[in-house]
């Protein structure tokens, strides 16, 4: 009896342990664009980023072919002339006035730093990305 007991408790674990295991390796998309006037831009010079920075709330496309609004998000500069990496806190459905001042001042080959970006669709789903980069041409 104390056989099929832990018989019974091991395969109990084991699909427990199987089905949060794969709702963990659940994937959402791997890559997001800004998104804005209907299209992607998939080549940002600094005209275009004054314009996506001032969107409320800037939006941006990933490959699950989604468009997603930013809610929340923390906002770096990363400068190449200097090399710095400015920090300007959190996003709330726009830029801070000062990442936004910094961006204007952005040559090619600077990047916006955008992390724990907090996104949410038409349709409600929402999705979280660690990182977002988006490079000045």
């Amino acid at each position: 009896m104390k056989n099929i007991t832990r018989i019974m408790l091991f395969v109990a674990v084991f699909f427990t342990s199987a089905e949060m295991t794969f709702a963990q390796t659940k994937k959402g998309p791997t890559g997001c664009q800004v998104f804005m006037d209907g299209a992607v831009v998939k080549d940002v010079n600094l005209e275009v980023a004054l314009k996506w920075i001032e969107l409320t709330p800037p939006t941006i496309q990933c490959d699950d072919g989604k468009v997603y609004a930013m809610e929340t998000f923390q906002v770096n500069f990363f400068t190449m002339k200097p090399l710095q990496n400015r920090e300007f806190g959190i996003g709330q459905g726009g830029f801070p006035l000062r990442a936004r001042e910094a961006i204007a001042n952005g040559k090619p080959g600077d990047a916006i730093v955008l992390k724990d970006v907090n996104c949410i669709n038409q349709q409600g789903d929402t999705l979280v990305i660690p990182a977002l980069s988006v490079k000045l041409k």
